[in-house]
């Protein structure tokens, strides 16, 4: 499920959606005080009438695949009505994919792109129950290997578990 809302005031209105309404105000709030929201247009309403001027509204909650066309539907409200929209873009009519799982494949490339960033790859060293060392730049690939859990396993690397299924970290 997820919520329509919008900003109302005297300089105008900007609207939005989201999967998180408990945190969404609060989010935009923070932003609006720092002087960092990401929308230029809404941050310079409120540097110019000020915060208070402003009114959170959230819509009734709507199915996920019907966000987008909510979103839109209210957009087109505020648009035929006249006032100011703070918005730099029209909405899409799909909803952004928020809370969604990466596909198998995805998940893959990244991993793959990460071992050959020497930055963003990590490098772990084990020790197996046999006395081996294996080295590897890809935790969960290990694991899968060797039927190891790898929460257990990235405890072990970090020094928070002394050993997993006989593997540890070498001294």
């Amino acid at each position: 499920m997820g919520v329509v809302y919008l900003f109302s005031g005297d300089c105008g209105v900007y609207s939005g959606a989201t999967t998180r309404p408990e945190l969404r105000e609060q989010e935009h709030l923070a932003a609006l005080r720092n002087g960092r929201h990401w929308n230029e247009q809404f941050q310079e309403a409120v540097n110019h009438c000020g915060l208070l001027s402003f009114a959170y509204i959230q819509r009734e909650p709507v199915p996920f695949d019907k966000l987008g066309q909510e979103e839109q539907k209210l957009y087109d409200e505020v648009r035929n009505a006249g006032v100011p929209l703070l918005s730099k873009r029209r909405p899409s009519s799909k909803a952004h994919g928020v809370g969604y799982r990466l596909s198998k494949t995805t998940r893959r490339k990244q991993s793959r792109a990460k071992k050959g960033n020497k930055h963003a790859a990590k490098h772990f060293a084990f020790v197996s129950p046999d006395n081996k060392i294996h080295e590897t730049f890809c935790l969960s690939d290990l694991c899968a290997q060797y039927e190891l859990e790898i929460a257990c396993m990235s405890r072990v690397a970090h020094g928070k578990q002394k050993s997993h299924r006989g593997w540890r970290k070498p001294s």
